[in-house]
């Protein structure tokens, strides 16, 4: 079905993530930057985990969103904002319901969620 894309500027959540997934195929993007060159190179994105509040670079987690709404909208549905903050808190930021993973995010819901979207093995 594709690879996992998590684009994550933390570098201990990146490598938590990275352990806890390490059964798909997972690329790891620390920007929203970084993440847009690996779609153009590497299209086949079946799970998007998207951190909503990104400090590497000018793009945070909700412009690459709605970058996607306008150019891939099909990764819409299949892309999981992530952040330490109340869901409720950030909500009024999008423009229509998003799928949200409070951080600290529990491994068997984060591999759940992931697994749900058939990633390649690794």
């Amino acid at each position: 079905m594709g690879y996992v894309l998590l684009v994550e500027d933390d570098a201990s959540v990146g490598r938590t993530v990275s352990r806890v997934l390490r059964g798909s195929r997972l690329t790891w993007a620390r920007s929203a930057e970084d993440a847009l060159e690996e779609m153009q190179s590497d299209p086949d994105v079946a799970v998007l985990l998207l951190d909503l509040n990104l400090k590497t670079g000018p793009m945070q987690g909700d412009d690459l969103l709605a970058y996607l709404t306008v150019h891939r909208p099909e990764l819409v549905e299949r892309t999981y904002l992530m952040s330490g903050e109340l869901q409720e808190d950030v909500q009024h930021r999008f423009s229509s319901p998003v799928q949200y993973l409070r951080k600290p995010v529990g491994i068997r819901v984060l591999r759940d969620v992931v697994q749900s979207h058939e990633p390649d093995p690794a």
